[in-house]
């Protein structure tokens, strides 16, 4: 078997992931969602918001949600996100809708950011947390990126250094 042919093999994993289209107070929300077991909310990263094979894996032992954020996809209410904050509560309208109190957590980049800051503000409704390269961390004495109002350049400056 060559290189190529064995990357592909790998690569074939069968999705179990179904999407469908979730009503949060009049707008659409793309959401993918498989598995069973307890309930298991997925934020994804700016580049990633359908169902991949980590969330195969991940549907092994639990009842994967992979909601779509705004202005990602088929989501709609892009217009009235004006900040991190407008981000997690819409979050919450999900979970909400989703009937769920308080499922596992994973939060990846952009979605990091938005985990983080929904188990800081309602640590209710957050049983567990797992932050994956989580993007919007504070350092003190560190300025805060504001990647809402950030342009293209200005996105590259904030994301990558050297």
């Amino acid at each position: 078997m060559g290189v190529v042919e064995e990357v592909a093999s790998r690569t074939q994993v069968a999705s179990r992931g179904r999407e469908r289209t979730l009503a949060v107070h009049g707008r659409k929300v793309q959401l993918w969602e498989g598995g069973e077991g307890r309930p298991l909310v997925y934020l994804h990263g700016a580049g990633t918001f359908w169902w991949l094979p980590i969330h195969d894996l991940l549907a092994r032992r639990h009842h994967v949600y992979l909601p779509v954020h705004p202005g990602f996809g088929a989501t709609e209410g892009i217009e009235e996100m004006e900040s991190i904050e407008d981000v997690v509560f819409h979050t919450l309208d999900v979970l909400d809708a989703l009937d769920l109190e308080s499922p596992d957590v994973v939060g990846l980049s952009f979605g990091g950011w938005v985990a983080a800051e929904l188990a800081l503000r309602h640590p209710a409704r957050v049983n567990r947390l797992v932050l994956v390269d989580a993007a919007g961390t504070r350092v003190p004495g560190v300025p805060k990126g504001e990647f809402f109002m950030a342009g293209p350049a200005k996105a590259r400056e904030l994301i990558f250094h050297e």
